[in-house]
Order: C-alpha cells, then sequence, then structure tokens
C-alpha cells in the first residue's frame, strides 16, 4: 500500500528542498543534516508507538479490504463506501494522538479521509477503460455517436443514476445507449429491462428509435398508464376498462346537476362563486408595484349574477338601468352578489338627485351624485369606501387619498342634510375577510328581509353555464380531483380537512368549507360512476398496479427500470416505480431536465428530481450538456433566463452552432399581424436558402392565442392544422402547438405568438388557489417559476431562430427582461425602429409612481404619454417630439394636486395645467413655480 501515501511522501520532499535551497552553503549542510537526523528520529519514535495488536490488526484490515477493491478493477459503488464507514467509522474516531504519529495509522487515518475521493477518481477510470472497451457496442444514432457525457452516464454502474439532460442534448439516444450496454455488454435479459415514458407519443417515438437500432431485441417502451394496465391484467387476470379522468365525462354533467339545484351543495355552489371565489386583497399592499398591476388586470368586468340574468330574460326592462351591467371591483361584486342571492332588490349607481327637492349638491359644486347601491324598498343607500382601517386610501395618490377621503366627509354631510338613511362597509372589511359578515349585520339592524326566491331564477337560467365563473370553478375542481387521486387519498381524509379548517379566520372557514364540501360529493358521485360503468381512470390504474406490487401479488421481472422525462414525475408515479425498484433492488436510470418541469397543475413534483436521492438512495448524478439543437448564443440566453430561480439546478451547456441574434422580438400589435409575418417568412426564406422543406413551429400559451392569426389571410386553419396559402412559401411547413404539447419537438424556425402582459398572457398570472394545498404541496417561491420554465421550453424548440410577437403597448414581462441588452446582448429587438404604433417605456408615471408611461403619436406628430395603471388616468402631450423624457410636472397650490407643462400654448408661452381638473391655468401667476 505504499502508493497510497507516495503523496505524502513527495509533498515532505518537495518542502524540505525548498528549504534546504534558502540556505547558505556551509551553514546549509549542517542544518541539512540535522534535519535529516531529526526526521529519521522522529520517524523511529514513531515507529516505537506500540498499537495494541486489535487496533494493528483493524487498520491492516481495512487497508487491504481497500486495496482488494481497487485492483478488481469493478464499479465502486456507494454503498461500499458507506459499508466501509459504517464498519470503521466508529474505530477512527478511537485512534489516540499518540497512535496517531505511528506511520500505520498515518495511513489509516489519511486514507479513511479520501476514500471518497480515492473511489470517484477509480470510478472516473473505470469508465474511460469501457468508452474504450465498449466502443463497438455503443450506437450511432442519425449519423452520431454518444458524446462523452452520455457515455458517462450509460457506462455508470452505481445503484440508480440521474441523468440531468439540457434541452436538445439527446435524452433519448442516450437511453437507446444504455439499453444496448445492458444488453450486449452486461448481458442482461432485455425481459428485465423497464423503459417508461410519460405520454403516448414520446412512447412511440422512443420506440421507433429502439426498433432501428436494437430490432433483434424487440425492447418496448411503455407509458406509465399502459404499465399500469399490463399488472392490473396479470395479476387479476381481467383487462381494465379505462376512463381517461373527471374531465371528460363527468365533470360537464356534475356541473349541471350543482347548477340546477339539485344537488344539497347547489346554493352554497352560488354562494362560493358569488361571495367566496375571490381572496381578498389587502387594499394597504397597493403601494406595491405588482400587486397593484395584477389588482388593476382583475378588479374589473365582473358581471354579476344578477346582471347575467338580466340580459337573458330573467328580469324585466327596469333592471337593465344599471350601470353597465358591471360593478367596479371585486369588493363590490361580493356585496352586490351578496343582496342578490338574498332577495334584496337593489339599484346600482342610482342617481341621487332624482325625484329630491332641494340640493343634492348643497353648496360642493358636484355634477351628480351615485351612491353604490340603493336599496328601493327600504329607501337606504349603501356606500362601500376603498380604504384601510387608519382610513386612508393607500390605492391613490397621496393628493388624491385626501380628497377621496374629503369626499366621504361630503356624502355623509349630503345624507344628514337630506334625512337620507346611509350605511356604509369599507375595504378593510373584506381585507379581514369580514365583508359578507359586516353587511349582514348592517342588513339585519336595519330590518331588511332576506328571501331565496332568485335562488330559483338561477337554477332555471341557462346564463351561467358557460359564464368565466362557472368555467374556473370547473377547472378548479378538475385540478383538485385529479391531485386528489393522484396522490392516492381516500375520501376519509376530508374529515381531518373539515376538522382543520375550524381553526381558520371567518372568511378562509367559510370559503374552505364550502369547496370541500362540494369536491367531497363530486368525487365520492365520481367514484359510484367509476364503479357502475366498471371502469378505473388513470390515476385508479397506477395506484392500483402500485398496490400489487406492494402486496407481492405481482412479481416484478425488472432488473434495469429507465425512465424518459423524469422530471414529470408524480407522487403516484413514483410510488410505482419504487415499489418494482424493491423487487430486485433494480437499477433506476432517470432521465429528464429540471428546467423543463412544467405540469405541476397534473401532480408532477419537482422534489422528487431535485432531492432524488432521497427518495431512491445512493445516486450517480450526470449531466449532459452538449446541446446538438440550439446555438450557443441560445442555449446562454434560455440558461441565464431559467436560472434567475435558485432552484433550478446549475449546469453549463455546450454547443458547437453559433448565431449572433437566435432570438428576435417583434413589436406586433394584433392588426398589424400579417406585415409581421410575411417580414418573419420572408427572412425565414432568406435564412434558409437552399433548403427543401423548412419547419415552422408556432407556439402560443393558451389554445385562444392562435386566434390572432384569425386576421392573417394567407394562413388558413383547418383541422388537421394551419396551411400557408402564399405561393412564395411553398416550401414552408407549418405546426402549431400550445407551449405545454410542444415539449420533445423541434423545428427549424420557432414563432412565439400573442407575448402579451395580462391576466390569462404569457406568463400566465393566475396564480394556484390555495384551496389546491391540500392535495398539492408545491408551491412557486420564485415569482412565475414554472411560468419561467415554460418559456424556457418555447425558447429552445428552435434549431435556429425564436421570434416573439408581441405588443409594444402591453409587453411581456419575459419580453421586457429579455430586451435588457446589458443581460442579453444576443437578443435582437427586430422592427422597433419601423413600428410606428405606440410603445411601452420604461418611464414610470409621476402621478401614481406605479404604472409605466405609454408613448405613441398624435394625428398632428407630436407625442403623447399615458399611463399604463388604468386606474391612474394620467395622460401627457408633449409638443417638442421629443420621446422618452420625462414630463415636466409641478404641485397645484390651488388643490394640492399636480399640474403638467403644456409647452408654448399659452399667451406667455408654456403654461401648467391641473390634471387634477381645479381650473388652475394661469401662466402669468405660476412663471416663478416652473421646475426643471
Amino acid at each position: 500500500m505504499n502508493w497510497i501515501i507516495l503523496p505524502i511522501i513527495l509533498v515532505s520532499t518537495v518542502v524540505a528542498l525548498l528549504i534546504i535551497s534558502k540556505r547558505k552553503t556551509t551553514e546549509t549542510t549542517i542544518r541539512q543534516n540535522n534535519s535529516f537526523d531529526l526526521e529519521e528520529a522522529a520517524l523511529t519514535s514513531a515507529k516505537s508507538i506500540i498499537i495494541p495488536k486489535s487496533i494493528e490488526l483493524k487498520m491492516k484490515e481495512f487497508l487491504y479490504e481497500l486495496e482488494i477493491a481497487f485492483s478488481s478493477e469493478q464499479y465502486m459503488k456507494k454503498r461500499f463506501i458507506r459499508e466501509l464507514e459504517e464498519k470503521y467509522g466508529f474505530f477512527s474516531k478511537r485512534i489516540s494522538l499518540r497512535i496517531s504519529k505511528h506511520p500505520l495509522a498515518k495511513e489509516f487515518i489519511e486514507t479513511y479521509s479520501l476514500m471518497p475521493d480515492l473511489v470517484k477518481h477509480h470510478n472516473e477510470e473505470y469508465i474511460s477503460k469501457k468508452k474504450i472497451e465498449y466502443q463497438h457496442s455503443l450506437p450511432v444514432i442519425n449519423g452520431h455517436e454518444l458524446d462523452d457525457y452520455q457515455k458517462a452516464a450509460v457506462l455508470s454502474k452505481e445503484e440508480n443514476i440521474l441523468v440531468n439532460a439540457g434541452a436538445g442534448s439527446g435524452k433519448s439516444t442516450t437511453i437507446i445507449g444504455k439499453v444496448k450496454i445492458l444488453i450486449e455488454e452486461e448481458s442482461v435479459d432485455p425481459s428485465q429491462i423497464l423503459v417508461l415514458s410519460f405520454t403516448k407519443a414520446s412512447a412511440l417515438d422512443m420506440n421507433k428509435l429502439l426498433s432501428e437500432v436494437l430490432p433483434e431485441y424487440k425492447i418496448q417502451a411503455s407509458t406509465f398508464h399502459s404499465l399500469g394496465r399490463s399488472i392490473i391484467k396479470e395479476t387479476t387476470g381481467t383487462s381494465v376498462n379505462v376512463e381517461p379522468g373527471p374531465s371528460n365525462n363527468f365533470l360537464p354533467s356534475f356541473i349541471t346537476y350543482l347548477i340546477s339545484g339539485q344537488s344539497p351543495n347547489s346554493s352554497l355552489f352560488y354562494e362560493f362563486i358569488a361571495l367566496y371565489y375571490n381572496i381578498p386583497e389587502d387594499v394597504n399592499d397597493f403601494f406595491d408595484e405588482k400587486f397593484r398591476e395584477k389588482y388593476n388586470d382583475t378588479s374589473y368586468n365582473y358581471e354579476t349574477l344578477r346582471n347575467q340574468l338580466a340580459k337573458n330574460g330573467g328580469f324585466s326592462k327596469e333592471y337593465e338601468t344599471l350601470n353597465k351591467h358591471y360593478v367596479k371591483s371585486v369588493e363590490e361584486l361580493v356585496l352586490a352578489n351578496y343582496l342578490f342571492l338574498n332577495g334584496v332588490n337593489y339599484e346600482y349607481e342610482k342617481n341621487y338627485a332624482v325625484g329630491r327637492e332641494q340640493g343634492w349638491d348643497y353648496g360642493y359644486g358636484w355634477d351628480r351624485y351615485h351612491p353604490d347601491f340603493y336599496l328601493p324598498d327600504y329607501d337606504i343607500y349603501l356606500e362601500h369606501f376603498g380604504i384601510s382601517k387608519d382610513f386612508k386610501a393607500p390605492w391613490l395618490s397621496d393628493t388624491e387619498g385626501k380628497h377621496y377621503v374629503e369626499n366621504i366627509y361630503k356624502k355623509r354631510e349630503i345624507h344628514k342634510h337630506n334625512q337620507t338613511t346611509l350605511v356604509e362597509t369599507y375595504s378593510f372589511y373584506n381585507t379581514e375577510g369580514r365583508l359578507v359578515e359586516e353587511l349582514e349585520i348592517l342588513l339585519d339592524g336595519l330590518g331588511i328581509k332576506r328571501s331565496t326566491e332568485n335562488l330559483k331564477l338561477l337554477y332555471e337560467s341557462e346564463s351561467l353555464r358557460n359564464s368565466i365563473e362557472v368555467t374556473n370553478f370547473t377547472s378548479l375542481l378538475s385540478t383538485f380531483i385529479n391531485l386528489f387521486k393522484s396522490s392516492n387519498n381516500s375520501i376519509e381524509i376530508f374529515d381531518d380537512w373539515f376538522h382543520q379548517v375550524r381553526a381558520l379566520p371567518d372568511f378562509t372557514r367559510k370559503r374552505e368549507t364550502i369547496f370541500l364540501s362540494i369536491a367531497k360529493e363530486a368525487l365520492i358521485q365520481y367514484r359510484e360512476s367509476l364503479e357502475k360503468n366498471r371502469k378505473i381512470d388513470f390515476h385508479d390504474m397506477i395506484n392500483q398496479a402500485a398496490e400489487f406490487v406492494s402486496e407481492k401479488r405481482y412479481k416484478s421481472p425488472f432488473a434495469h427500470i429507465i425512465i424518459d422525462e423524469y422530471q414529470d414525475i408524480s407522487n403516484s408515479r413514483y410510488h410505482l416505480v419504487n415499489e418494482l425498484k424493491k423487487h430486485q433492488d433494480a437499477q433506476i436510470f432517470a432521465v429528464g431536465d429540471d428546467w423543463q418541469a412544467i405540469y405541476r397543475f397534473t401532480g408532477s413534483d419537482l422534489s422528487l428530481f431535485t432531492d432524488f436521492e432521497k427518495y431512491f438512495g445512493d445516486t450517480d448524478h450526470r449531466n449532459i450538456v452538449k446541446t446538438y439543437r440550439n446555438s450557443q448564443e441560445l442555449i446562454d440566453i434560455s440558461g441565464k433566463f431559467v436560472m434567475k430561480n435558485p432552484k433550478q439546478t446549475s449546469k453549463q451547456l455546450i454547443s458547437d452552432k453559433s448565431l449572433q441574434h437566435p432570438i428576435i422580438i417583434m413589436d406586433a400589435k394584433k392588426e398589424r399581424y400579417s406585415q409581421i409575418l410575411e417580414t418573419i417568412f420572408d427572412q425565414i426564406i432568406e435564412d434558409n436558402a437552399g433548403n427543401e422543406k423548412v419547419e415552422v413551429l408556432f407556439l402560443y400559451r393558451m389554445n385562444k392565442d392562435l386566434e390572432v392569426l384569425n386576421s392573417v389571410k394567407w394562413i388558413v386553419k383547418a383541422k388537421d392544422g394551419l396551411t400557408l396559402t402564399d405561393g412564395k412559401y411553398k416550401n414552408i411547413h407549418i405546426m402549431n402547438k400550445t407551449v405545454h404539447s410542444s415539449k420533445g419537438l423541434q423545428a427549424d424556425e420557432v414563432i412565439i405568438l400573442n407575448m402579451n402582459d395580462s391576466l390569462n398572457g404569457f406568463p400566465n398570472k393566475r396564480e394556484d388557489d390555495d384551496l389546491l394545498r391540500y392535495v398539492n404541496n408545491t408551491k412557486d417561491d420564485f415569482e412565475f417559476e414554472e411560468e419561467r420554465r415554460l418559456f424556457y421550453v418555447a425558447l429552445t424548440r428552435t434549431k435556429n431562430h425564436t421570434y416573439i410577437l408581441s405588443d409594444p403597448i402591453k409587453p411581456s414581462v419575459f419580453v421586457e427582461e429579455l430586451l435588457d441588452n446589458s443581460k442579453y446582448p444576443a437578443v435582437s429587438h427586430g422592427n422597433q425602429e419601423t413600428e410606428v404604433s405606440a410603445h411601452k417605456t420604461k418611464l414610470k408615471c409621476p402621478k401614481c409612481k406605479v404604472g409605466k408611461l405609454l408613448c405613441g403619436p398624435t394625428k398632428k406628430g407630436t407625442l403623447y404619454y399615458k399611463c399604463t395603471f388604468s386606474r391612474c388616468g394620467f395622460t401627457y402631450f408633449d409638443n417638442t417630439k421629443s420621446p422618452e423624457k420625462l414630463p415636466i410636472y409641478i404641485k397645484c397650490d390651488k388643490c394640492g394636486g399636480y399640474r403638467i407643462k403644456l409647452p408654448g400654448v399659452g399667451k406667455y408661452g408654456d403654461y401648467y395645467k391641473c390634471e387634477y381638473g381645479c381650473g388652475n391655468l394661469n401662466a402669468e401667476q405660476y412663471m416663478n413655480d416652473l421646475e426643471d
């Protein structure tokens, strides 16, 4: 074992020589002799240390075991290291300081501490030798050999191997290589190899490759569902009749059953969508830009239940006097819906002055006053004020907030003067989750009676069936049921959940109790429906198969389990794989990319990838970093983009391809899509000159985004996809997919449509409902975490360029991020100089300090600025034609608002107009107040 301590001796010798060289000749000789004498004395002294025989034997036993292992030239698994650590770890800590000076003890201690590194080095040497030895068995697919990263992955013999593979790096070819090595070099019977994929399409693609490379072995990739089906059939001797899931047949009929009033939970259903669907937001959070932008998207255009009926003939014409059939906020939506559901007649924003003899304008100079709700049966007015508990309006600027609160007092004075009854509710009631309860207290105190007559109208009406509220509820319930079954929960768990709910605040308790009641009823009926039709669904198939394996009713033949797209694994699928692994102590070979984990809504749990070793045991982690699809510039951009989330595993991808600007962002309003796409397709033809066929893939976040192509007359929609009718593009073949369904695909060029900023845009801003925490404990810790991974998938489908079409007025936040040239210099803004329409600037609004300013041309050729935050209303016209300069504004000393500079239009030149409407226009009076 002298070779093990050789590095130590060499280091000591070099140090000694360096010391020797710094001495004078005579002195050096003397000191050198002394040094050797001392070293010899120390060595003699160390050797003279007496080691107890039992300890000496233990040390020699360890060194001998390790020497035998290294000399065997076999792969050394982590289990071997762990066994040695368990055997000698306690002993290594018992060696005394005196004994540790003995040469044998030093060798033992040094070797023991370096053991993991020595084993790792040994294994890399093993793999290097096998790369040469097995060269003839390593596959060549489509003219390409496996690269060194792929070879290292398939040749590893650890108990489990997790291969983290970048987009376009050859995951499928790596799997084929693993199968070939197992059969041809390790003599594994093909029947002992299980290849798993997640979708039928990916399994078919894998089978095509397997049949081309290994036709004689008849290996077939299987989906998890077909595996589950085969296990159940082999165990029970009967085939299973499969229902894909609740969304296909069950849920549509169940929702009709709820809406029509047949369910004992029907009234609760209407109560949920009317009062509890939207979780209360804290009005105090309006100082936060992201919150305000989100609230701006979601607080308008919520139609009341009553208005939906009115438009469908459910009420007489008098109810059409409501203001535009809409309320103005989520909180007013709750109030309006509560009144309607409880049969309290109301008029929305009725003119207070109508029918009143004396001054509703009582000295205040207002043109009109429209209280939020008027209850005509009781002659009572209800005002809902958007204020916090400290009587402030944080959703407004300081000046506007001050005016808003002043007007509350004025409204109270009007009612007092006219001796009319005013009752009030506040936004902080909603923040604290007690808006409904406070309204009930008010109505009870006023003696206002409630009835359920309107519920009967809802049961009989068809108006709600296709409403956005019912659509969203159905989607939420579908996701809940799928995740519930994916986690293999039993219906009895609802008892625990109902018990937990009791401790929650009033609003949350009521909301979650209602939903869980409906969900429990749905799950019971779904189970009964499956039993009645003698069916099981996909979730049952996986769970039942895992149960048969666990109970040893099914004996697994698989010694090697190979999983493609492993990042999409769910808990139920993991449970099945783990039970199969236990039977044969099978090796797991999992290939995936955590950067492409995009199926959380189906139950996928990314922690099963990132914490792989925790779930499966000893693991060799391998990266495949060479991509054959994308250019180096594109993978640098997309990699930096996705790694903004620190939870993603780090890998540095490499490519031999190069493109100066692989990502091109095009400013494109809907009405200009035809012109923009023509420009793009002309460029594609030029870039791919000489190619007989060019594949172009249209990608979009949601199916409805494809509607943006309706205005493009030379692109025709058909059942089987899109067709180009312009003859100059005859060599171009186009495909269209949602980004989710595009994973695994590639094309010569990619075009991403509708990359705009909206609630349902890309990224989609709809957050997972907190109700899903009962069935899925994974949640975004990083903003737009999964949407960021989804965009990474979209960016990396291309072999050449990715074109991104985005509205310049409301570009996606992802587009704005990519346009930061300091971080993404290889991203090109293709047509920004030719786009003559309005665009979003980087300027913050001077009024609300939240929105960004849009800049665009007026008919006169000058510029205008407008705030993107619709509640703000800021507008500024710049006659100087100097874009991207912050408008000049000063405080108005008349009303406390602000005044905007209007250059060169007044008697004295520039003047400042008060934007709050107080009429302050006198330029001469304020000339000394002008600010730069």
